[in-house]
C-alpha cells in the first residue's frame, strides 16, 4: 500500500486550517476577556477608594462618638459633684443651677454620640456594600486569569477541547464582573472561602 503525497498535503492543510480557526478563537476570546479585565480593573479601583474613604468616616465617627461619650462622662460627673457641694452650701441655688446646665451639656453630648454612632453604622454598612463588589471583581479577576491561561495552553497544544474547558471559567468571570459592574447581589460563598475571603 502506498501513501499519496497529495492526501498527506490535504491532511496537513486540513490540520492547519483547523489549527488556525482555533487560535483565532483564542485570540479572539483572549482580547474579549483583557478588554473585560481592564473596565473592571478600573471600576474595582473607584471601589477600593470609595471602601478606603468609608472606612476612613466609620473610624472617625466612630473616634467622634468616643470622645463625645467621654464629654459626656465628664459633664455628668462635674454636675454630680456641684449638687454633692450644693448639700453643704450655704446657698445652694448657683452650685443647683451649674448642675442643671452641665447635666443639660451631658444630654447634647449624648446626642451627639448617638448620631455619630449611627453616622459610623452608617458608613460601616457602605463599606461592606462595597467590600462585596471589591470581592466580586478579585473572584472575576481570578478565574478569567485562568481562563487566559487555559487558552494559552491551548493554542500551543492545540487542543479543541482545552478551549472549551477554558470557557467554564471565562463565563463565571464574566457573570462575576458584570454583577460587580452593576451591583447584582452575587456572591459565591463557597468560593470566596476558598480563596481566603
Amino acid at each position: 500500500m502506498s501513501i499519496d503525497p497529495l492526501d498527506v498535503a490535504t491532511e496537513n492543510d486540513d490540520q492547519k486550517e483547523r489549527n488556525s480557526r482555533l487560535n483565532a478563537m483564542v485570540a479572539v476570546s483572549i482580547a474579549i476577556i483583557a478588554t473585560f479585565m481592564g473596565i473592571c480593573n478600573v471600576k474595582d479601583g473607584n471601589i477600593v477608594q470609595a471602601m478606603q474613604m468609608a472606612q476612613v468616616d466609620r473610624n472617625d465617627q466612630w473616634a467622634f462618638g468616643q470622645s463625645k461619650s467621654i464629654k459626656s462622662k465628664i459633664f455628668e460627673t462635674t454636675a454630680a459633684r456641684l449638687e454633692i457641694d450644693a448639700r453643704t452650701s450655704s446657698d445652694p441655688r448657683p452650685l443647683l443651677a451649674l448642675a442643671r446646665e452641665y447635666r443639660a451639656k451631658a444630654a447634647a453630648e449624648e446626642k451627639d454620640k448617638e448620631t455619630a454612632f449611627d453616622a459610623a453604622k452608617t458608613a460601616a454598612k457602605s463599606y461592606d456594600d462595597w467590600n462585596l463588589r471589591d470581592d466580586q471583581f478579585d473572584m472575576s479577576e481570578s478565574a478569567l486569569s485562568l481562563a487566559i491561561s487555559l487558552f494559552a495552553i491551548t493554542a500551543l497544544t492545540h487542543k479543541r477541547w482545552l478551549y472549551f474547558v477554558g470557557v467554564v471559567p471565562s463565563v463565571f468571570g464574566i457573570i462575576l464582573g458584570l454583577a460587580g459592574l452593576f451591583g447584582w447581589g452575587i456572591h459565591p460563598d463557597a468560593f470566596a472561602k476558598f480563596l481566603g475571603t
